[in-house]
């Protein structure tokens, strides 16, 4: 792939050298907040999500019953490696400004009652 990702409307091609990937969107979009949908048991990916959210001085919230329980055992175990103070309760999320925050949430097969599914149709609890 070229290093400038083919897009549409936010939505980026999934590539290996995600790490710097996600600096690019994290600097493309200082001002908005982000929501990006990945496996739960993908630990790399989510490392890579979260370091890229600390170095853009943002605040994480996961979602989706399979992501919280999967990253905190990934804590755990020491496979994670999650900053004190990075990770947030969705309710705190109205407590910061959008371009401070990023959501880690399941659902990109577009299952019906996961978490992103439910964002998208807007019937998520939170």
């Amino acid at each position: 792939m070229s290093d400038v990702p083919c897009r549409k409307e936010g939505i980026y091609p999934v590539r290996k050298d995600g790490g710097d990937h996600f600096d690019h969107i994290f600097a493309e979009h200082r001002n908005t907040r982000i929501i990006i949908a990945t496996f739960a048991s993908n630990v790399d990916r989510v490392q890579q999500i979260i370091n890229s959210a600390c170095k853009y001085d943002r605040k994480v919230v996961v979602e989706g019953r399979s992501m919280v329980n999967i990253i905190q055992v990934a804590q755990e175990l020491g496979y994670l490696n999650v900053p004190e103070h990075t990770l947030i309760e969705i309710d705190s999320l109205k407590n910061y400004p959008p371009e401070k925050t990023v959501l880690i949430t399941t659902g990109s097969q577009g299952e019906s009652m996961a978490a992103l599914s439910r964002m998208a149709a807007d019937i998520h609890k939170k």
